[in-house]
């Protein structure tokens, strides 16, 4: 078994992406992106599959599917562009009167 890195998602959140002990708003951001790349990987049935596709290396989806590493801005662009779909969660705005 791989050891997580300190700071990464799993070493954080024991149980990543499925951990309902996250707290930090962006990190459930990060959270919701990926559980929907999940998503993906079981449609395109492996990482292997998902990386062909969108032309991420095919360990880059998995340290980031098994919370070992924070996906980059750049990343998740690829992916949703080469696969053509929304992998980043919308966001709920809020407007105070000003």
């Amino acid at each position: 078994m791989v050891r997580p890195k300190p700071g990464s998602p799993a070493s954080l959140y024991p149980g990543w992406p499925d951990s309902l002990d996250v707290t930090v708003t962006e990190h459930q951001m990060i959270q919701a992106m990926v559980i929907n790349l999940r998503r993906e990987r079981n449609r395109y049935r492996s990482v292997k599959g998902v990386a062909e596709k969108s032309g991420v290396a095919a360990s880059t989806i998995s340290d980031i599917l098994n919370g070992n590493s924070w996906p980059t801005l750049e990343t998740v662009a690829r992916l949703e562009v080469g696969l053509g779909v929304r992998l980043w969660p919308g966001v709920k705005t809020t407007r105070g009167n000003t």
